[in-house]
């Protein structure tokens, strides 16, 4: 069945494209959930779901997500061989973040993310020269690591 309703949900200024596309999908899931369900939803079904849809529009309201990009903006070495400690500088760095030397993953347990603006990684095995990337921040990455 095709959803004919119209989304009670409208950006709000300033709110962030994420932020009303999500609400958008949530409120679609709704409606397509109704729309599926048995004719002769019960009033407090219906009300259940009215009040669901005022609570999404509610919470969202005037939200706004703003995330700050990762950026790396150096390394130290800049080459060395597998397994050594590369010091990774930048913002925005998290806990969890996963670091790439071009192709190759560091081992998880491998990267300690020191703060928002360091990173200590042990270098996976590779050849030649490759970016360093954090979260796949900025494939075009400036820093570069050679291997030896």
């Amino acid at each position: 069945m095709a959803d004919t309703k119209s989304s009670p949900y409208s950006q709000a200024d300033g709110e962030s494209p994420e932020i009303h596309r999500l609400a958008e999908a949530i409120l679609a899931a709704i409606h397509s959930r109704v729309d599926s369900s048995p004719p002769g939803l019960t009033p407090a079904e219906e009300r259940d779901i009215a009040f669901g849809e005022a609570a999404l529009a509610t919470i969202t309201a005037g939200v706004s997500l703003e995330v700050s990009p990762i950026t790396v903006t150096g390394i130290s070495p800049t080459a060395g061989k597998a397994g050594q400690t590369v010091i990774i500088s930048g913002t925005n760095f998290t806990p969890g973040a996963t670091v790439n030397f071009g192709a190759g993953h560091a081992t998880p347990g491998d990267v300690n993310v020191v703060s928002a603006e360091e990173i200590r990684v042990k270098a996976p095995p590779g050849s030649k020269t490759v970016p360093v990337t954090v979260d796949a921040s900025a494939p075009t990455s400036a820093a570069q690591f050679t291997y030896q």
